[in-house]
């Protein structure tokens, strides 16, 4: 298995990103935008639900913890003049086309699981923390346009959204049916660290592709599905206040 790393650089990360949107949208909006788990709260009041709940109080507690902590100054004199500039309109516009972030999204999910760049991953630390961060900003490019924050409203329609997640489908079955039925170590760095309930670097790999094959398609399927039901929901609203739906 992979060397453990430290979860201080991915939250940081986290925090670095969400930090403008947070401070220009509001709270309440930032909230919804950002934690996928209040999403799933349309879909019921499960026990999974629950805990997503308790998740999302954890995530709002960190911002505002802290947003708190950065300087007015910062926030009025730097920050808020580059988010309003029209450059950065053009670039928000750019990196949040649909095609370039699946392309993006989906090579960078398989650039990584090149033998040669995975092991070097496993043995670097910091080309490790170089793989989640990008993985990390892919990641956040192409949820961006799934999730729908406000103000920024996704160009996507709901049933171009459904379409959206399920063209991630295919290449996510390919590649992690590859990796789970593959007789052949890929990894050799696999070999040069302790497995867990030892456990063979083959089967190690091979449970790594099925992970990623069969909760890789589970979450885009349940975002396809969350996405429906908030598309219908949106059709009664608007049908109930007579207002055509786009």
């Amino acid at each position: 298995m992979e060397p453990p790393q430290s979860s201080s650089f991915k939250m940081a990360t986290h925090l670095i990103l969400l930090r403008p949107h947070y401070y220009f949208s509001g709270p309440s909006i930032a909230h919804r935008s950002f934690s996928g788990a209040s999403v799933l709260d349309t879909s019921g009041a499960t026990p999974f639900t629950q805990n997503a709940r308790a998740f999302t109080r954890f995530i709002r507690s960190t911002f505002n913890t802290y947003v708190r902590g950065t300087p007015l100054w910062v926030l009025q004199g730097i920050v808020k003049p580059i988010v309003r500039a029209s450059v950065s309109h053009k670039v928000y516009g750019f990196i949040t086309n649909p095609v370039l972030t699946t392309i993006v999204f989906i090579a960078t999910i398989y650039l990584w699981q090149v033998p040669e760049a995975h092991d070097m991953a496993v043995r670097s630390d910091l080309i490790h923390s170089g793989m989640h961060m990008t993985m990390l900003l892919s990641g956040f490019l192409f949820w961006w346009l799934v999730i729908d924050p406000k103000p920024h409203r996704s160009r996507l329609h709901f049933g171009l959204r459904i379409l959206y997640l399920g063209l991630i489908v295919i290449p996510n079955t390919i590649l992690g049916a590859a990796i789970t039925f593959n007789s052949n170590l890929l990894y050799e760095a696999y070999q040069e660290f302790p497995q867990p309930l030892g456990l063979s670097p083959i089967i190690d790999q091979q449970l790594g592709g099925l992970i990623l094959w069969v909760f890789g398609d589970m979450m885009s399927i349940l975002a396809a599905g969350i996405v429906m039901i908030l598309w219908y929901k949106k059709e009664q609203e608007q049908e109930q206040n007579n207002i055509p739906v786009a």
